[in-house]
Formats: C-alpha cells, sequence, structure tokens
C-alpha cells in the first residue's frame, strides 16, 4: 500500500488522499466527486466510482463494499 502523502485515520481509512480500493479521492473522510464532463454521463446514470459515491463517507462505502 502507498502511504505517499496521503492521510490515514486510526482504522486505516483515508482520510485525505486517494483511495486506491475504491479509486476515489477523498476528503476529510469524504469521497470527493469526480471532475468528468456530464458527456461522459449517461442519463442518470454515474460516469464512474467517485460520481457514484460522491458526498458518502470513505468509511461507510468501504464497509458496504466488504
Amino acid at each position: 500500500m502507498r502511504y505517499g502523502r496521503d492521510e490515514y485515520d486510526a482504522d486505516e481509512y483515508v482520510r485525505n488522499g486517494y483511495d486506491y480500493i475504491l479509486q476515489v479521492w477523498v476528503r476529510d473522510g469524504v469521497i470527493q466527486d469526480c471532475a468528468h464532463p456530464p458527456s461522459m454521463r449517461e442519463g442518470n446514470e454515474p460516469c464512474c466510482t467517485a460520481n457514484a459515491l460522491r458526498g458518502q463517507s470513505i468509511r461507510v462505502a468501504r464497509e458496504a463494499r466488504s
């Protein structure tokens, strides 16, 4: 696992940085939306994991995937 400049909490969840399991950026423990243009979304379907999970706690999202 790369730690680099990513910040982790005591339970090893990303607090600030990139979560390599879900492939999303995290700020203050919350999944950030992607920067893909709207043209990449088909209807109301998310274009990627970050778009689908935006605004959720990384802890909740990771535990839901377990």
